[in-house]
This record gives structure tokens, sequence and C-alpha cells, in this order.
């Protein structure tokens, strides 16, 4: 989980100068509709090798507190918008990343698997600093 990176935006950039960009910023407005209404969760479900993750990039960088992001979105369709200043860069960005999740619940598969054979799991430390 992480808290007001800039790494979303440092990949946005990245993706931005490539030779092959498509924009997607007007799914911005779509969202920015939704912010203070029922309708304000979303969940993001595609099949492997989407886009998902070009889609957080995009997110993080405009929603963001901690980046001026002003100058690059100037120039993408959402700028055109009449709300598209009125949210950028004003929100804490939480982002949760669902592999680590997916590696604590192997572990605890492999632990379980290893109960069930009566014999000590073997120590791997997973996680950098535990």
């Amino acid at each position: 989980m992480y808290l007001n990176t800039q790494y979303g935006f440092e990949r946005f950039q990245e993706r931005y100068r490539s030779k092959v960009f498509i924009d997607k910023s007007m799914i911005l407005q779509l969202l920015n509709e939704r912010i203070g209404t029922d309708d304000k969760y979303i969940c993001v479900t595609r099949p492997r090798r989407f886009g998902k993750s070009q889609i957080t990039f995009l997110l993080e960088s405009y929603y963001s507190i901690v980046v001026d992001s002003k100058p690059l979105f100037d120039n993408l369709l959402i700028s055109s918008t009449v709300d598209y200043e009125q949210h950028l860069n004003h929100y804490n960005v939480i982002k949760c990343n669902s592999l680590i999740y997916r590696i604590v619940k192997f572990q605890h598969f492999v632990e379980t698997e290893y109960a069930k054979q009566d014999k000590p799991p073997e120590k791997h430390n997973i996680f950098p600093g535990d």
C-alpha cells in the first residue's frame, strides 16, 4: 500500500513521452462526475495485459496532491472539460497493490500444506526488511 508517492506520475510521464501514446484522459471526466456521489467507488477489473496499470498511473498523476501535473495534462483531452482544474492535484492518493496480498495468501497456503504434512515449513523471507 502506498500513500502519495510520485511513482505513478513518473511512470505516466514515461508513457506520455513514448512514441506511441494514446490519450485516455477522458476517463477522468467520468470519474470526476462520480466524486461526492453514491457512485464514487469503482472497481477496475480487466484481463491481464489490458492496461489497468496504465490507467492507475493516469489516475495517480491527475489526482495526487504531491505532484504538479498541470503542464502535462494541459496537453491532453481532459483539459478541455469544464471541471478539469477542479480536481487536478487535489487529493491524497492511496494505491493498493494486490500482488502483496497474493504473496501473503500464498505464504499462508504453503504453511498450511506443511502443517498437514506434520513438518515445519522452510523459512523464506519474501518481504525485504522482515
